[in-house]
C-alpha cells in the first residue's frame, strides 16, 4: 500500500503530464481555449498538491489554497468552454468564484465539516454551469469530444455531490483518519474526470478544425453557401437524375447589379454585407428541392430539378421583387436598393449527351440580354429565334 507521499508524488506527475500533453496537443488551437484549458490543469494539480501535503504537515493554510487553486481551475475551464464557442467569458463571476471560496473558507474555518459541504456545493454549481453552457451551445449533434468532455466534468459534478451528502469521503476529513485510502479512491476518480475533461476539450477542437477544413473545401467561405465546384457537381447529379427520370430542368444565374459601384461608393465591408444578405434571401425563398451556391463573384445559381418553364419564370420573378424590396447597401449617411438581373434556362427533356457547360452557356446568354434590356429582370434562354424573350 502506498503512503501519503507517494500518492502526491503520483499527482504532481500526473497533474505536469497531464499539462505537457495538453500543451503540446492544443498549441493548434490556442485560441480556441486550449490555452485556459492548460492554466485550469496547472491549478488543479497545484491544488492536488497542497491537499496532499495537508495531510503530511495538518497545516489548514495548505487546505485554504488548495480550495482557491481548486476554484481558480474551474474558473479557467469554464473560461476555455466560453472561448471555445466565441462567447464573451462572464469575468466577474469566473473571477469571484475563487474570491468567494476563500471567504468562505475563512467564515467557516472551524466548521470543518459545514465549510467542506458548501465550499463542495459551490463547486458542485459551477460544474453544472459548465454542462448547461456544452449543452446549451451545441448547434449540431454532439461530437465525440464533447461526449467525452460531459463525461469528465459530469464524473467532477458527481464527486462535488458525494461530498455534499456524505462528508466523510471527503478529502478533507479523511486526510485525518484513513488518508491513504480515500486519497487513492478520490485521486482515481479525479484522475480519470480530469483527463476525459483535457482530451474531450482538445478532441473538441481538433473536430471543429477537421470540420472547418473540410467546410472550406465546399462552401463559399462569405455567404456559407455552395462555393462554384459544389454546385458546378450539383448540376452534374441534377442533370443526370432529370434524364433518367426524363424531367425538366431549370437553370437560374443571378448577378447583383451595379455591384462594383456598391463597392466604390459604399466600401467593401458594405459590399460583402450584401452578398450576405442576398445569399440569405436566395436561401430563404427559393423551394426546398432547388439547389444554390455561389458561382463567383457577385454571381449566384439556382439548379431547379423538375421544374417546367413556367415555374422557373414564377421563381425569377420572386426573387427579383424579393431582393429589391428587401436588401439595401448601407453607410452611415446613406442606403441603396439592390437589384439583380437573372438569366433562365430550361430544359424539357435532358438528353444523355446534355452537359452542365452547355446549360450554362444558355443561361450566360440570358443573363446578358437581361442586363442589355435594362437590368433588374429576368430574361429566359429559348433555342428557337428570336433567342431570348423577357420573363
Amino acid at each position: 500500500m502506498p503512503d501519503v507521499a507517494a500518492v502526491g508524488l503520483m499527482i504532481c506527475l500526473s497533474s505536469g503530464t497531464l499539462v505537457a500533453v495538453a500543451w503540446f496537443l492544443g498549441g493548434r488551437h490556442w485560441e480556441d481555449g486550449c490555452q485556459q484549458m492548460v492554466f485550469s490543469l496547472l491549478l488543479y494539480g497545484l491544488a492536488f498538491a497542497c491537499m496532499v501535503w495537508l495531510s503530511a504537515t495538518g497545516y489548514p493554510e495548505w487546505f485554504s489554497g488548495a480550495y482557491v487553486l481548486y476554484a481558480g481551475g474551474i474558473s479557467c475551464s469554464i473560461w476555455a468552454l466560453y472561448r471555445f464557442h466565441k462567447a464573451k467569458a462572464p469575468t466577474l463571476m469566473l473571477l469571484g468564484l475563487p474570491v468567494l471560496t476563500a471567504f468562505l473558507f475563512e467564515v467557516f474555518i472551524e466548521s470543518l465539516t459545514l465549510r467542506t459541504q458548501i465550499i463542495s456545493a459551490l463547486f458542485l454549481f459551477s460544474y453544472c454551469w459548465m454542462l448547461y453552457a456544452m449543452v446549451q451551445r451545441q448547434n449540431r449533434p454532439i461530437s465525440p469530444g464533447s461526449w467525452m468532455m460531459l463525461l469528465g466534468v459530469g464524473l467532477l459534478a458527481c464527486a462535488m455531490l458525494l461530498r455534499v451528502l456524505f462528508i466523510s469521503i471527503s478529502i478533507a476529513v479523511s486526510a485525518q483518519a484513513h488518508a491513504v485510502n480515500t486519497l487513492i479512491c478520490s485521486y482515481a476518480i479525479l484522475f480519470v474526470a480530469l483527463h476525459l475533461t483535457s482530451i474531450g476539450f482538445w478532441v473538441m477542437c481538433r473536430d471543429r478544425a477537421e470540420l472547418c477544413m473540410q467546410r472550406m473545401a465546399y462552401e463559399d467561405g462569405l455567404t456559407g453557401l455552395a462555393n462554384r465546384g459544389t454546385i458546378l457537381q450539383m448540376m452534374e447529379r441534377a442533370l443526370r437524375q432529370s434524364h433518367c427520370y426524363n424531367n425538366a430542368i431549370s437553370l437560374l444565374m443571378i448577378d447583383l447589379d451595379h455591384f462594383k459601384q456598391i463597392n466604390n461608393v459604399f466600401g467593401q465591408q458594405a459590399g460583402d454585407q450584401v452578398l450576405i444578405d442576398v445569399g440569405n434571401v436566395l436561401q430563404e425563398s427559393i423551394r426546398p428541392q432547388d439547389l444554390l451556391g455561389r458561382y463567383g463573384g457577385e454571381e449566384f445559381i439556382v439548379v431547379c430539378p423538375d421544374t417546367q418553364e413556367q415555374d422557373a419564370r414564377q421563381l425569377a420573378e420572386h426573387l427579383c421583387a424579393v431582393i429589391r424590396n428587401s436588401v439595401q447597401a448601407r453607410s452611415a449617411f446613406k442606403s441603396w436598393p439592390v437589384t439583380v438581373s437573372i438569366g433562365l434556362c430550361t430544359c424539357t427533356q435532358v438528353p444523355a449527351s446534355k452537359t452542365v457547360e452547355s446549360l450554362l452557356y444558355k443561361v450566360d446568354l440570358a443573363l446578358g440580354q437581361a442586363k442589355e434590356a435594362g437590368r433588374n429582370r429576368a430574361c429566359h434562354y429559348v433555342d428557337q429565334p428570336p433567342n431570348f424573350k423577357e420573363a
